[in-house]
């Protein structure tokens, strides 16, 4: 798998709003895997938390809500049951992490942190890629990345296009008004992933 390294080198230069921006595109798209799969009362848990990162986004005063938030899910995780991998718990706990990393970045605002929301879209994206493929495994010759399916390569688009049109690397572009833009040109891909997501749902018998 072949991850989106030029968006993520490039972070290296964002302005720590446009760091927060990206984790919050990210955590957007994401939000239709905690919406297909979450409990009703986790879904509207965690809307209400997306919705204090896309004020994080615009807001410097938030910091003791987000670190509330953080601190929250840290104790959650440490007190559950690890949830297997490939199960619908595993993908819920992943597209909320999407969420906290993105308060994480907002109080502390790190490239590589930020990077590590777009690899972990991106790692989620792959592997319903592969369920929806047939689970059919290649065999690739040496030196050669593995092709990436369409749902990951929407999303290193999605990704691309926000760099270029928000990130600039002064953190100007990122204004209440934008930010509302910003957010409304999440939901093509994430009703994409969301149809996905149910998809591999049905693929996988999840109830």
């Amino acid at each position: 798998m072949t991850y989106n390294e030029n968006v993520y080198n490039s972070l290296g230069t964002a302005a720590s709003n446009e760091l927060v921006a990206f984790c919050a595109t990210c955590a957007e798209r994401g939000s239709a895997i905690y919406s297909t799969l979450a409990r009703d009362d986790e879904v509207q848990h965690l809307n209400e938390m997306l919705d204090l990162v896309w004020r994080a986004v615009v807001e410097s005063s938030l910091d003791a809500d987000a670190s509330s938030v953080v601190e929250e899910f840290e104790e959650a995780t440490e007190d559950d049951t690890e949830d297997e991998a490939d199960s619908p718990g595993f993908y819920v706990t992943q597209s909320a992490l999407l969420i906290v990393n993105a308060l994480a970045v907002y109080l502390n605002p790190d490239p590589a942190r930020a990077a590590m929301s777009g690899r972990t879209l991106e790692t989620i994206l792959s592997s319903f890629d592969f369920t929806l493929s047939g689970e059919q495994a290649r065999l690739i010759p040496a030196g050669q990345e593995s092709p990436t399916g369409p749902l990951q390569q929407l999303e290193q688009q999605e990704q691309v296009a926000y760099m270029s049109a928000f990130a600039d690397g002064t953190g100007v572009r990122i204004t209440p008004e934008r930010m509302n833009e910003l957010r409304r040109s999440c939901l093509l891909a994430r009703n994409q992933y969301e149809d996905a997501v149910r998809q591999v749902a049905d693929l996988s018998g999840w109830d």
